[in-house]
């Protein structure tokens, strides 16, 4: 049962060890991240899943682990028995990881690496999967918006940028869902936004789980280095709570 979500950037430049000298860019889209992670836990959460793009779609247990090693910085994130699990959590679910540590989370964890060209589709579908878990389920995305938004940015600039970064940036502060599934994949592969993939997969979630009704909260946006970033949570509805609440002690 899917009861919260929160978005966060899945640039390792969140982390103040890959940042180093500029940290302080990125300094209240930390504190952002922390707090936004800390509310959407306290549901309480039974169990999260961390959603970031990659270069394949696959499913990661509740033994996983990965490291920023191949960027040359020592920092490694795991969770169940990480040590036995092999180094394979792509980058942007190992950012995730690290705030979720940050916030203080260390219960059952589970990833979803989605390949960054995933047909909407299929990722709507996952989504949808999510949202039939057991238990309280908060799902964690890792996503960034374009990449071309100034002559900064890694694809220079485009003048579409803005006005893609506004739709999801603002349908995250709405909870819109459909807002999200309607995310153009072309365009978005064209401005460079690796971030389309993971949040079609929270539409996906949120859509299945009622889709209407969730609030939604943006906590920081920006774009420091000419990619857009932002942090976001979003809560569902005090009826379905309820709803699933009852079902649950029915059950019982």
């Amino acid at each position: 049962m899917l009861v919260g979500a929160a978005v966060v950037p899945a640039a390792p430049v969140l982390v103040p060890q890959v940042a180093q000298g500029a940290a302080a860019e990125l300094e209240l889209c930390r504190g952002a991240a922390g707090d936004a992670l800390s509310g959407v836990l306290a549901s309480p959460a039974d169990r999260v899943v961390v959603v970031g793009a990659g270069t394949t779609t696959r499913r990661f247990g509740t033994s996983a682990r990965g490291s920023l090693a191949g960027i040359g910085v020592d920092l490694a994130v795991g969770w169940g028995d990480a040590e036995a699990a092999p180094d394979t959590l792509p980058r942007s679910i190992v950012v995730a990881a690290w705030a979720l540590g940050q916030a203080g989370w260390a219960g059952v964890t589970s990833a979803v690496e989605v390949a960054v060209e995933e047909d909407p589709q299929v990722c709507l579908g996952i989504g949808a999967g999510l949202a039939d878990e057991p238990g309280r389920v908060v799902v964690v995305v890792a996503a960034d918006g374009t990449a071309r938004r100034s002559t900064a940015a890694p694809g220079y600039t485009d003048e579409r940028a803005h006005a893609v970064d506004d739709q999801w940036t603002q349908a995250l502060a709405q909870a819109d869902a459909q807002a999200l599934a309607g995310l153009d994949p072309q365009l978005a592969s064209e401005l460079m936004m690796e971030g389309r993939a993971p949040l079609q997969v929270l539409a996906g979630a949120v859509l299945a789980a009622g889709g209407t009704g969730w609030s939604g909260r943006s906590w920081w946006s920006g774009d420091p280095y000419g990619v857009a970033y932002a942090v976001a949570s979003w809560r569902r509805p005090v009826a379905l709570d309820g709803q699933a609440e009852s079902s649950t002690a029915h059950d019982e």
